[in-house]
Formats: C-alpha cells, sequence, structure tokens
C-alpha cells in the first residue's frame, strides 16, 4: 500500500524526475562532508553512486566495477 500523497507528488509537475537515472558514478573525495552532500545530490538526480574515500580505494573500485563517470578531488592524496 502506498502512502497517502504519494500518487499526488509523483504526478505533480513541479517536481522534477531524476534526470540520470541509472547513471554509474564513481565519487573520490576524502572529505566526508563533501562526499556526503555530492552523494545526496546526485542519489537526488537517480544516480547510483559508490564512495571512494583515497585515490587507492578508487583504483581499486575501478579495477572491480565499471562507472559512466568518476568524480574525483583535485586535491585528494
Amino acid at each position: 500500500q502506498t502512502a497517502p500523497g504519494a500518487s499526488a507528488a509523483r504526478d505533480d509537475e513541479r517536481v522534477a524526475a531524476p534526470q540520470f537515472a541509472g547513471l554509474r558514478v564513481l565519487l573520490a573525495e576524502d572529505n566526508p562532508v563533501n562526499a556526503l552532500l555530492a552523494k545526496t545530490l546526485l542519489r537526488r538526480e537517480g544516480v547510483a553512486v559508490e564512495t571512494a574515500a583515497s585515490g587507492e580505494e578508487a583504483f581499486a573500485s575501478m579495477a572491480r566495477a565499471r562507472y559512466d563517470l568518476v568524480l574525483m578531488d583535485m586535491r585528494m592524496p
């Protein structure tokens, strides 16, 4: 059973549909606050997000899975 108003929210044209549903992104970010913010914003757009807290973790993730996009902190150690 769906929650009351769930159908109305789905049919409301003011609520934007996710733009990037199904896109797989690796987010490499060592700052936990920045990682949480970026992850939340990406998921809101329908993106499947995996995070890595270091460059080594990012390379290991890329070795075991395929991503459509990798977003990496430029100043990450």
